[in-house]
């Protein structure tokens, strides 16, 4: 019998002692996939409505990308360039926002030798205008990289627009996917949900539905992994003290977990850096009793 040549490249890969993950850089959320964080051919969509910090977390997702030696691209369709470096400085240099373009204009040379030192402009590649899936494909061809940031799927231009906004999504998640088969690239999407989407618990907001993203089938179908993400502070009359100043995670779907799913992570959300980080440990998700 002959051992099929895909099989054989199978264990070759097994057997090496490496495997080609990316961390996202919060210990819960990578113990809680197999080898340690996102391997290669992989998507991971972050949903959440207008104001969840979904971006702020992408660009603490890069800030920790970058921290591992790997390269970004990061495509910015709804952010401008000027913005989102305004972002990445003030997470760099622990700035308040209304600080920022003031310290950089009177610390340049500071400014440039620091993201120079810490190979920003080698590892970050920042796509500010709305593209095609092709030119998306062509833009990863031509500028490799480790970890592609999308913020947000449903600005991906498609080819001929349909009236349905599922359709729309359908093709912008199916095409993200084709991609990802076709280069083996891995993706992190921000998927912008429906205000209506949220649901109010005993203790305010809760995790978000799948079902409030406009094509939410092919979101799942086309994602390894997907997170719902919420501040349980935008129900401000409802939120506990203890949940002020944090954003959540629910592991909706994880196709290669290293423990039973689903997870909630939490993160504390520095109101002057925008760092995010995680100040304990996993919690179980149970009931709308633990928020």
């Amino acid at each position: 019998m002959t051992i099929p040549q895909q099989y054989i490249e199978y264990l070759d890969r097994k057997s090496s002692k490496e495997v080609d993950v990316v961390k996202f850089g919060w210990k819960d959320l990578d113990d809680h996939l197999a080898y340690g964080g996102m391997q290669k051919e992989y998507t991971c969509s972050l949903l959440g409505k207008s104001g969840s910090l979904k971006t702020w977390f992408a660009i603490c997702l890069t800030r920790n990308v970058i921290k591992q030696g790997k390269k970004v691209n990061f495509f910015s369709f709804e952010m401008p360039y000027d913005q989102l470096m305004d972002r990445f400085h003030q997470l760099i240099f622990e700035k308040d926002i209304d600080d920022v373009r003031e310290f950089v204009r009177n610390n340049e040379k500071f400014v440039v030798d620091t993201l120079i030192g810490m190979h920003f402009f080698e590892r970050v590649n920042i796509i500010e205008s709305p593209m095609f899936l092709k030119e998306i494909e062509n833009t990863i061809v031509s500028c490799p990289a480790d970890l592609n940031v999308i913020d947000y799927l449903q600005l991906v231009r498609v080819a001929g627009r349909y009236d349905d906004e599922h359709e729309n999504t359908r093709s912008q998640a199916m095409g993200i996917f084709a991609i990802k088969r076709k280069l083996k690239a891995r993706f992190f999407l921000l998927v912008q949900l429906k205000r209506s989407g949220d649901k109010f618990g005993k203790a305010g907001v809760t995790a978000p539905d799948l079902e409030a993203g406009r094509g939410s089938s092919s979101i799942e179908d086309s994602s390894d992994m997907i997170l719902a993400g919420w501040r349980p502070d935008m129900d401000i009359r409802n939120c506990k003290d203890t949940e002020k100043g944090f954003i959540k995670l629910l592991t909706i779907k994880n196709r290669f977990p290293s423990s039973v799913s689903p997870i909630v992570v939490k993160l504390k959300y520095n109101r002057v850096t925008g760092a995010l980080t995680q100040p304990g440990a996993v919690e179980s998700f149970i009931s709308d009793d633990n928020f």
